[in-house]
C-alpha cells in the first residue's frame, strides 16, 4: 500500500509539472520528448543569453574543469547541449554540478542516424543551445550519422550567425578542424602513414559539419601523448598540402588537456598536459608523397614549426598570426623516407 500511495504522489507531481509551463527553479527535469534527447537537468524553458563566444578542443581522458569552466562561462546563464551518437548522458549532471546555477538547462542529444540528423524538431532544439559540446567516441559516426545533413547546416549557422561556444573532446575534437581524418576505414598509425601517405587507413575530408573561420586549414588530433598519433598528424599535414593544396596547420592535444580559444583569437592550454601547434613551414610540396612510398618532406629545411604549449598564464598563440606566440618549446620537424625527425629550436 506505501508504495501505491507514493506513486500516486509522484504521478501527480508530474502531471502538475507537465502543466506548468515554466520552472521557474533549477530542478532536475527529465525531458525524453524531444527526438534524440536522453535526458535534462535544468529549465525547461529556453532562455536566451548574451553569449561570448570561442572554441574547446579537449585532447581526451578525464574532462578538464577549468576548460569546462570557461565554457559554462561563456555561455553566460544560457543552455547547453551535448552531441554524441553512442553513450549516455553522464555529462548531463556533471556540467550542471560545476556550474552551481551559472546554466540553463544542460541537455543530451544522442543522434545515431541521418534520420534523426534531418529531424525538424531535433533542429529546433538545438537552435536554443547556447553552448554545444561534442561528446567523445568514434568520428566516423559523426561523419556518418551528420554530415551534410539539416543537423549539420544548423551547427555550421549557429557558429557564424549565433556565435555560440563550441567545444569537443576526443573524437568531438577531431571534427571541429577544417580537415578531418575521418576513421571510416578505421584507425592508422603513425609508422604505417609514413611508410605510405595513402593506405587505405588514412581517409581525409573537408569538414562537412562545421565552418570555423579560426581553424582554417586546421586538422586536429587528440590523446597526443600515444607516440602514435604526432608522426600521422605530420602525415595527414602532408596530405592537405598535396591533395587539397592547403597551407596545412594542425593541432594536437593531450589527454588531461584542453585548447581554448577567445573570440579575439587569442588561445591557451589549460590541463595537466601540452598542446602542439604545427605549421607547415613555406609553400613547397614534400619531397616524396605518393602511394605505397615512404614520406619524405624537408630534407634540405625543415617540413613543420611546432609550438608546444601547457597551462602557463604567460603562454598563448594567436591563432590569427601564427608568428604571434609564447610558447614554452619550439620544435622543428621533418620525416626521412618514412621516419620522423624532431629537434628542439
Amino acid at each position: 500500500m506505501g508504495r501505491i500511495f507514493y506513486l500516486n504522489i509522484l504521478i501527480l507531481l508530474l502531471i502538475s509539472c507537465k502543466d506548468n509551463e515554466e520552472v521557474t527553479s533549477f530542478e532536475n527535469v527529465e525531458k525524453t520528448t524531444s527526438p534524440a534527447s536522453i535526458g535534462k537537468i535544468g529549465n525547461n524553458k529556453d532562455l536566451e543569453s548574451i553569449v561570448s563566444t570561442g572554441f574547446l578542443l579537449m585532447g581526451g581522458g578525464w574532462d578538464v574543469d577549468k576548460a569546462m569552466y570557461w565554457m559554462i562561462e561563456k555561455v553566460n546563464g544560457g543552455d547547453i547541449k551535448i552531441l554524441r551518437a553512442s553513450g549516455g548522458d553522464a555529462y548531463n549532471q556533471y556540467l550542471f554540478n560545476l556550474a552551481d546555477g551559472r546554466v540553463n538547462s544542460v541537455e543530451t542529444l544522442l543522434i545515431d542516424s541521418r534520420d534523426l540528423a534531418n529531424d525538424q524538431e531535433l533542429i529546433k532544439n538545438l537552435e536554443t543551445a547556447e553552448g554545444i559540446f561534442i561528446a567523445g567516441g568514434n568520428q566516423a559516426d559523426y561523419v556518418k550519422f551528420w554530415g551534410n545533413t539539416k543537423l549539420a547546416a544548423t551547427l555550421a549557422r549557429l557558429v557564424i550567425d549565433k556565435k555560440i561556444v563550441l567545444g569537443g573532446t576526443s573524437a568531438g575534437c577531431a571534427i571541429l578542424g577544417e580537415y578531418i581524418f575521418d576513421a571510416l576505414k578505421g584507425t592508422v598509425y603513425s609508422d604505417e602513414v609514413l611508410n605510405d601517405p595513402y593506405i587505405e587507413y588514412a581517409s581525409l575530408q573537408k569538414n562537412t559539419l562545421f565552418d570555423i573561420e579560426i581553424l582554417q586549414n586546421v586538422i586536429t588530433d587528440t590523446h597526443y601523448n600515444n607516440p602514435s598519433r604526432i608522426g600521422r598528424h605530420i602525415a595527414f599535414m602532408a596530405r592537405l598540402k598535396k591533395d587539397f593544396n592547403s597551407n596545412a596547420k594542425g593541432i594536437g592535444v593531450e589527454e588531461e588537456t584542453a585548447v581554448v580559444i577567445e573570440e579575439d583569437g587569442l588561445a591557451h592550454v589549460f590541463g595537466k598536459g601540452k598542446a602542439y601547434f604545427l605549421e607547415s613551414i613555406g609553400s613547397d610540396l614534400p619531397e616524396v608523397i605518393a602511394e605505397e612510398k615512404p614520406l619524405t618532406w624537408g630534407i634540405n629545411k625543415k617540413a613543420i614549426r611546432a609550438l608546444v604549449l601547457k597551462e602557463n598564464t604567460e603562454e598563448y598563440i594567436d591563432l590569427n598570426n601564427w608568428n604571434n606566440f609564447n610558447s614554452s618549446l619550439i620544435q622543428l620537424i621533418s620525416v626521412e623516407n618514412g621516419v620522423l625527425k624532431i629537434e628542439n629550436k
